[in-house]
């Protein structure tokens, strides 16, 4: 199968710049990452910058909410157009906000029949009511389940659903979620392999 690469520079999810370097730093070196003959296209996905000081500027709560889903829609069409291709849309971020685009997109191409195996030391699943920090990257998969209610963030048709999303090595020491989170992907039967477990299943 051919690879489409998506560059997606962004850092608003976080609020921390660095991770909107990432693929301007691997660009030179994908065709050696990849079967050169397998790259049909790159292309990055246009940012809107904005300043620091308006950051709250669309949502009292929620860091740079408009910058973020303007740029998660443009990634959208661009996932949704390499499956129409018949291509394997792979994106370079970027914070985690990211996946708000890159799911939404095989979510609607796939008409649902998605899942999500998601390898990070937090759960990413906040809500807009309860994000202790406000920071976007922490919940692009409450947005793809559907579980935000704002109107910015609507995007595609389809929702995850949550019995086919898999975590794999949270932290359990009190840094990786908090009660809101964990509250919620018991309650709706997500499959989750805690660190401790992970390290566990590499000692045995």
């Amino acid at each position: 199968m051919n690879i489409e690469i998506l560059g997606m520079p962004i850092y608003y999810g976080s609020d921390v710049k660095g991770s909107d370097l990432a693929y301007d730093f691997l660009k030179k070196d994908l065709d050696n990452i990849f079967i050169k003959n397998k790259i049909v296209k790159k292309q990055k996905i246009e940012v809107s910058n904005v300043d620091e000081n308006d950051k709250y500027k669309s949502e009292p709560k929620l860091k740079y909410v408009d910058e973020i889903m303007d740029a998660n829609k443009k990634l959208y069409n661009k996932t949704m157009e390499a499956f129409q291709n018949h291509n394997l849309p792979i994106m370079i971020g970027g914070d985690h906000s990211g996946a708000i685009g890159t799911v939404s997109a095989a979510l609607d191409y796939h008409k649902g029949d998605v899942s999500v195996i998601w390898v990070d030391a937090h759960l990413d699943i906040h809500t807009e009511e309860d994000t202790p920090s406000g920071n976007v990257h922490g919940l692009p998969l409450a947005v793809c389940i559907g579980r935000c209610k704002n109107e910015k963030f609507r995007i595609g048709e389809y929702k995850l659903d949550p019995t086919n999303l898999y975590y794999i090595g949270p932290r359990n020491d009190g840094k990786g979620f908090e009660i809101e989170e964990i509250d919620y992907v018991r309650k709706a039967n997500v499959t989750c392999y805690m660190e401790d477990e992970v390290h566990n299943l590499r000692n045995r």
